[in-house]
C-alpha cells in the first residue's frame, strides 16, 4: 500500500504515518471509545479497517468500573481485600459469579448464620444463671467469639468491613468488667450487622452504644459537668478529622447535648446497664456549626448533633477518605474522593452502593492499590488461614494475635491500632513466622478436621523446590 488515511480524525496526541499506517503518540486526555476507519490504498485500489479506539485516565484515579474480561490476578486480589485470603475454592467460586456478582453478594449480609450461632457458644461459662447463658464472657472469650466467625464465616466480608469500624470507631473491653462485657458483643454486632448499612444511623447508634458511653465517658456527662471526650472524639476522630471545621467552643456546646446517659444495675440478673435519665441531660439551646439545636426535655440531642455535623461538614470526603485509604491505597487524591463523597451524599447516606463503586472500580484495581500495601496481624494471621484452609484452635490464633499486638476487641487507644510500617518490626515478623508454623505443624488439629496440610501443595509431579516456592507464592500473593 502507497498510503493510509483514516476517518475521522484521530483525538489530539495520536497520530497517523501516512506511508505505513502505523497509529502512535499519547493521547492529549482521555476520551471514550469510538470507531476510526483506517483506509489503505494504491494504484490498485484499496481496501478499510475498523479500529475502536478509547484513553482511559489513569486507573488509580478512576472510580469507573473496570471493564472485563478480568485476570485472575484481579480476583484474587478482590478476594484478599474482602475476606483476608483467597484460598483456591473461594478462588473458582468467585471467578463464576464474576466481579460484579461476587461484589453484589459480599456487600449484602445475612441476619443470622450457623457460624454466628457457633461462635455463641464460646462465650458461656458453667456457672452462668439460667436464661443468661453467654452473659458473663470473659475478655478471651469475646475476642475468641469474633474469631471463630472471622475464621469460618462463609460471609467473610461482613467481618472484614466489621474490622474496619471496630478500629475507626475504636473501642476496647479492656473497660468492662465482668458485669458489662456482654456490652462488647453488642457493640461488634453494631459494626457487623449494620456496617454496610446508613452511615447517618451508624453514627447515631454507635453514640449511644453502651460501650462506647462508658469507653469515652458518655455514662457520667450530666447537666451539670459536661464531659467532652466524646464530643471531641466525636468530630476529632470519627467524623471530620482533626481540628477540621469544629474550634473548643464548639465542642463544648456539643459535650452539653451528648449529656443524660448513666449506668445502672439489674439486681436480678446481676448485669449492668446504662439508660437515659432526662435530669441529667442538658435542656437549654446549643449552638455550634452556625445550627441551634431547641432546647428540649423529651429525650437526648444526639441525633441532632449527628444530623447538623452531615449538613454542615464534610463527614462523606472524611469517611470515604477512610474507606478508600483502608481498601485501596493511602493519600488519594482529593478529586477521587470528593466524587465518591458526592456518591455517599446522594444515595442519602447509604454505604452499600459506595462499597460496590469502590469494590469494582479501576483504582481498586490499579497496580497502585496492589503494591506497597502492609499487612496488619490481623489480615496476615487470617489471610493465612482463609488462603490455605488450615485449622488451628482459635485459642492458638487469639494467643498469637495478642503476641502479634493487634487483638480484636481490644484496641490500644481510641485511635485505633497503628498502620502500615510499624508492623514490619523484627519482633513482629518472628511473631508471624511462629504463627504460620504453629498452623502447619499442628497436625492432630488438621486431621481432626479431615485437613492434609500436602493438599496446599502442588501436585505430586510438580513438587520440586522452585516448583513448591512459586507455587506458594502465587497461593499467598507474594507479590515482587
Amino acid at each position: 500500500m502507497d498510503a493510509f488515511s483514516v476517518e475521522p480524525p484521530l483525538p489530539a496526541g495520536l497520530v497517523l504515518a501516512r506511508d505505513t499506517g502505523a497509529i502512535s503518540g499519547t493521547p492529549d486526555s482521555a476520551f471514550a471509545a469510538a470507531t476510526h476507519v483506517v483506509t489503505a490504498s494504491n494504484a490498485a485500489g484499496g481496501t478499510t479497517v475498523k479500529l475502536r479506539i478509547s484513553a482511559r485516565a489513569d486507573r488509580e484515579t478512576s472510580l469507573d468500573p473496570l471493564p472485563g474480561p478480568y485476570s485472575d490476578d484481579d480476583i484474587r486480589h478482590l478476594l484478599v481485600r474482602t475476606q483476608w485470603g483467597a484460598s483456591p475454592a473461594a478462588f473458582e467460586a468467585a471467578r463464576k459469579q464474576g466481579v460484579a456478582g461476587y461484589v453484589k453478594g459480599a456487600v449484602s449480609f445475612p441476619n443470622t448464620s450457623a457460624v454466628e450461632k457457633d461462635a455463641d457458644a464460646l462465650l458461656v461459662n458453667e456457672d452462668d444463671p439460667k436464661g443468661l447463658k453467654g452473659g458473663f464472657p470473659s475478655t478471651a472469650q469475646l475476642s475468641r467469639w469474633w474469631l471463630r466467625m472471622m475464621t469460618r464465616s462463609k460471609h467473610p466480608f461482613q467481618e472484614v468491613l466489621a474490622f474496619f469500624w471496630h478500629d475507626h470507631f475504636a473501642t476496647s473491653s479492656d473497660v468492662l468488667s465482668s458485669d458489662r462485657r456482654y456490652w462488647m458483643k453488642t457493640h461488634v454486632n453494631l459494626w457487623r450487622k449494620k456496617g454496610n448499612g446508613n452511615l447517618r444511623d451508624l453514627l447515631v447508634e454507635m453514640a449511644r452504644d453502651w460501650a462506647m458511653l462508658q469507653w469515652l465517658n458518655g455514662d457520667t456527662s450530666t447537666k451539670n459537668a459536661p464531659n467532652e471526650n466524646f464530643a471531641r472524639e466525636f468530630w476529632e476522630l470519627f467524623t471530620l478529622g482533626v481540628d477540621n471545621g469544629y474550634t473548643q467552643e464548639d465542642i463544648l456546646e456539643a459535650a452539653r447535648a451528648f449529656t443524660g446517659y448513666r449506668e445502672r444495675y439489674d439486681d436480678e440478673k446481676k448485669l449492668r446497664y446504662i439508660e437515659f435519665d432526662p435530669e441529667r441531660h442538658d435542656t437549654g439551646d446549643k449552638h455550634f456549626f452556625g445550627r441551634t439545636i431547641p432546647g428540649q426535655s423529651a429525650g437526648d440531642d444526639y441525633e441532632a448533633v449527628v444530623d447538623i455535623t452531615l449538613e454542615e461538614r464534610p463527614v462523606a470526603e472524611f469517611i470515604c477518605g477512610k474507606l478508600f485509604s483502608y481498601f485501596c491505597y493511602e493519600d488519594p487524591p482529593a478529586a477521587l474522593i470528593d466524587e465518591m463523597a458526592a456518591e455517599l451524599r446522594a444515595r442519602r447516606w447509604e454505604l452499600k452502593p459506595v462499597l460496590k463503586m469502590l469494590l469494582t472500580s479501576e483504582a481498586f484495581f490499579s497496580s497502585k492499590s496492589r503494591h506497597g500495601y502492609v499487612k496488619s496481624p490481623v489480615d496476615f494471621s487470617l489471610g493465612f488461614l482463609r488462603t490455605t484452609g488450615l485449622a488451628v484452635p482459635v485459642s492458638t490464633v487469639d494467643r498469637s494475635l495478642i503476641d502479634q499486638g493487634q487483638r480484636p476487641t481490644q484496641p490500644p487507644t481510641v485511635d485505633g491500632w497503628p498502620e502500615g510500617e510499624f508492623w514490619l518490626s523484627a519482633q513482629g515478623m518472628v511473631e508471624r513466622a511462629n504463627f504460620a508454623l504453629s498452623c502447619i505443624t499442628d497436625r492432630s488439629r488438621q486431621e481432626e478436621a479431615g485437613i492434609d496440610v500436602a493438599d496446599t501443595l502442588p501436585p505430586a509431579n510438580r513438587r520440586s523446590a522452585p516448583e513448591v516456592v512459586t507455587w506458594l507464592a502465587d497461593l499467598l500473593r507474594v507479590i515482587d
